[in-house]
């Protein structure tokens, strides 16, 4: 009988035990699911089946990137970039890569960013360099549309208690490749018998990544015919927009602003705050503020081939691979070698 009695109760414990396991996520794969602080959508591999072809081949060429940041990637393309006329494409003498939207990894619930795949068929010319041995890179510019989420916040205070106020915010950024911080006081200090006053709100912006800030949707249209050249006004470049929650202050002066990097060089740019109180405030308000930075975002990675003609024999030294192989010839003197849109994007 109290073996009868024991068993139960030696059930029920064994249960809560694994149930008590199930809950402890300690060690589990949720750990793995996180979101890299200076990173966006990245190159994971851009390869073909073969680096050494012939005359007239055909090949496949195959990206997979995947968004390690903090917000979703919007209309992310690749551009398979010909120089000098090596081959052609299905779609013409460029071929594009299209990723689409890419959401963003979410810790909380455990849900990672699935990789996103594309290939296209390129045709290496059937005459080109008429049966010589060359090496060449197939080059990839990546692009896609993002955004980083800088929250912090504005204390209005009357002026008495304004030199007791603690006036270095703290910033929350989301994970991107662009990155902000407030680097001024953000207080708006109300002298007595006022109700209004404000201050400037000094925000600096540096390119965090490895590749480079545009300003938004410069690639949406003409993507499919994008010529080699200079460097121009669209590059380094982005939106930020200063976006308030509050009932008693708001953006005074231009709003949204267009902010010009260079390189990783952190550019810094102010906005005016305005304060409207009640007459004789007599205490100090956090209000909440967020800077919002709109801006696309290039990438690049290249597959080195060896292209021999319909005679020749194919070049054993030449590597394939991401990144790999010997560069094409040099453009023309004064070009850059950097993939640009023929199209002009409003400010």
């Amino acid at each position: 009988m109290k073996a009868q009695l024991n068993a139960p109760a030696m059930l029920v414990l064994g249960l809560v035990l694994v149930a008590s396991g199930c809950t402890n996520t300690e060690g589990s794969d949720s750990a793995d699911v996180s979101v890299e602080q200076e990173s966006g959508v990245t190159i994971q591999s851009f390869e073909t089946q073969r680096s050494e072809v012939r005359e007239g081949d055909s090949i496949r060429p195959r990206m997979v990137v995947k968004n390690n940041g903090g917000r979703a990637a919007q209309n992310a393309k690749a551009l398979l970039y010909n120089y000098p006329s090596v081959w052609s494409s299905e779609d013409g003498t460029n071929a594009v890569l299209d990723f689409g939207d890419i959401r963003a990894p979410d810790p909380d619930r455990n849900r990672p960013s699935p990789p996103a795949r594309d290939d296209a068929t390129i045709q290496v010319n059937s005459d080109y360099r008429q049966g010589q041995n060359v090496p060449v890179d197939v080059k990839a510019v990546l692009v896609y549309d993002y955004d980083t989420i800088a929250d912090t916040g504005v204390i209005v205070a009357p002026r008495a208690l304004a030199p007791e106020v603690d006036s270095s915010p703290e910033v929350d950024n989301t994970a991107g490749p662009v990155q902000m911080d407030v680097v001024s006081e953000a207080v708006i200090s109300v002298p007595e018998d006022e109700t209004q006053a404000s201050t400037q709100v000094c925000l600096e912006v540096k390119n965090a990544g490895d590749g480079t800030p545009l300003l938004p949707s410069v690639y949406d249209s003409g993507i499919r015919s994008v010529p080699l050249s200079n460097i121009n006004e669209n590059v380094n470049a982005m939106r930020v927009t200063a976006e308030i929650r509050s009932d008693i202050v708001d953006v005074a002066g231009e709003n949204p602003k267009t902010i010009r990097l260079f390189d990783s060089t952190a550019t810094t740019r102010c906005w005016d705050l305005q304060a409207n109180v009640d007459q004789n405030i007599n205490r100090q308000t956090t209000e909440r503020v967020s800077f919002i930075a709109e801006y696309a975002y290039r990438d690049k990675d290249s597959i080195g081939l060896s292209i021999t003609g319909r005679d020749g024999t194919p070049d054993a030294s030449s590597s394939g691979g991401s990144g790999s192989g010997a560069s094409i010839p040099s453009p023309p003197s004064g070009d850059s070698d950097v993939v640009e849109p023929n199209v002009d994007t409003p400010e």
